[in-house]
């Protein structure tokens, strides 16, 4: 019972940290965001990138597909594309002239998610056990989309609003598709904007706070595949997966580090971890996670459990260690 109450008080009192010093920490400073889906199909000739970018007031989508996409859009469709070669672009704005603006004073909206609690049964080491694991070990911090649920959308729920499927067997459905989406296009970059409101003006989790204070005691390096501000704003300076310039810094650390702590990672999407796996086949991929992540092998470790509690206590443990130093 001690034990559980220091634990909420401890949650507690990062909760208010975080609310009292998020207004002045790292104002936006209009920095684009993006956020790109790959549609591609080798057999088929297919390729299309899809993105949105916020920039200066505006959302803009764009759409990059190959002739054989091309070639198979009706006039009209052909029409609303230029093309340079076999490269055929589509972009379409949406912002100031909309009243869509994101400023400081914007709603941010916070669906209704489903809450997820802790497999009971799951066996799996203590976060004080973990700690001594990796207490003088490298580690690379490495967080996704979940470490931000319920503050933002994850990557699962933002697909879903804007109906955006991943596989499409005949290149005509495809293509119908992205008919649709252009048809729709105001909708989804309303959806978009919401989205993007939300990684600017959201406030960071105790999970993120918990990286923070793991990054100081430890001098760890954290690299985020997430397009969101919140770990700017507890003072932070990500590597950010997502920029073409940090590739080869990332690719050095694979060869460096001896573990990975992947948090709020339910699937190796953009394959970080199998990258990892494969410059280091000893090395080892800590999953923080609700679920059992299927990025794991039998030689990984899985910390189970909600991150917004597990965190804070791995967080508390290895500050402990680091201050017997």
């Amino acid at each position: 019972m001690a034990l559980l109450l220091f634990l909420v008080l401890f949650s507690s009192l990062w909760n208010t940290t975080s609310c009292l010093e998020i207004a002045n920490i790292y104002p936006y400073n209009g920095t684009p965001l993006k956020m790109e889906w790959k549609y591609e199909k080798s057999d088929l000739d297919l390729l299309c990138l899809l993105s949105f970018v916020y920039d200066k007031n505006s959302t803009v989508f764009n759409i990059t597909c190959n002739d054989t996409i091309y070639k198979q859009f009706d006039p009209h469709m052909k029409s609303l594309f230029s093309s340079n070669n076999n490269t055929h672009e589509y972009h379409y704005t949406h912002g100031e002239q909309n009243n869509n603006s994101i400023d400081s004073q914007s709603k941010i909206v916070s669906p209704n998610y489903y809450k997820l609690y802790d497999n009971q049964n799951a066996h799996t080491p203590s976060t004080v056990a973990i700690a001594e694991i990796i207490k003088n070990k490298k580690v690379a911090l490495y967080t996704g989309a979940g470490i931000s649920a319920g503050i933002v959308p994850t990557m699962k729920e933002l697909e879903s609003s804007l109906h955006f499927y991943k596989y499409h067997n005949l290149l005509p459905d495809f293509c119908m598709f992205l008919k649709k989406i252009i048809k729709h296009q105001d909708s989804l970059l309303q959806t978009m904007s919401h989205f993007y409101n939300a990684c600017i003006n959201g406030n960071p989790s105790t999970a993120h706070y918990a990286v923070a204070q793991l990054v100081a005691d430890t001098k760890w390096q954290l690299i985020t595949e997430n397009v969101d501000l919140f770990h700017q704003k507890t003072g932070l300076v990500p590597i950010l997966a997502t920029q073409s310039e940090n590739i080869a810094h990332i690719q050095q650390l694979c060869t460096e580090v001896e573990y990975i702590l992947a948090i709020g990672l339910s699937e190796d999407q953009s394959s970080f971890l199998s990258y990892f796996k494969k410059c280091n086949p000893t090395g080892i991929i800590i999953g923080c996670n609700l679920v059992r992540p299927d990025y794991l092998s039998d030689t990984d470790i899985w910390l189970a459990g909600d991150i917004q509690k597990t965190l804070p206590e791995l967080a508390h443990t290895m500050s402990l260690f680091t201050s017997k130093k």
